[in-house]
């Protein structure tokens, strides 16, 4: 049994508006939650814009995501 390590971190990822709905960001995804498996990560952090971003947000859902927090950001 290997010792698991922290979250690995997924600081972007986008696909051409153009390529939408063809699976691509889902097997993006899942190809980094492969990967962070194998190198011993038991979980994925990631960060998306919660305001007007329903899309995404249903995206993540969908493949099992869970909401942790919500961070606000003043603009300055």
């Amino acid at each position: 049994v290997s010792q698991s390590r922290y979250s690995a971190y997924l600081s972007s990822i986008a696909v051409n508006p153009k390529y939408n709905g063809n699976g691509i960001g889902r097997k993006l995804l899942l190809e980094f939650e492969k990967v962070a498996l194998s190198h011993g990560y038991n979980s994925i952090d990631l960060t998306t814009d919660i305001k007007d971003n329903n899309k995404t947000l249903q995206f993540y859902f969908y493949l099992l995501f869970h909401l942790l927090k919500i961070h606000h950001h003043q603009r300055i």
